[in-house]
């Protein structure tokens, strides 16, 4: 969903890449509430991964599982309905 909006707003670069800079991440909007145990879970979420991701495991499957549950406590947060949802993951297929 984040790269969504960052290759929305950021100048595509030689070969379909995008440039993502600090002026970029920082207007991500966040919203002014997120319910703390939806934060917390992402936090926990995150924090596994970068774990399997730092052990150079290649358990593809399970890195998988844990980015859709992550997007869809990011989708929950941001109140992003099916539709959208469809037009966000289409677009950012590679």
């Amino acid at each position: 969903m984040i790269t969504f909006y960052l290759r929305s707003i950021s100048p595509a670069k030689l070969h379909g890449y995008f440039r993502f800079n600090t002026s970029n991440l920082n207007t991500i909007p966040i919203p002014d509430h997120i319910d703390n145990n939806k934060k917390n879970e992402i936090i926990k979420l995150v924090k596994k991964l970068k774990q399997i991701l730092v052990s150079n495991s290649q358990d593809e499957i399970q890195i998988q599982k844990l980015i859709l549950v992550i997007n869809d406590l990011g989708y929950q947060i941001y109140q992003i309905d099916e539709s959208s949802k469809k037009i966000i993951e289409e677009s950012i297929k590679l």
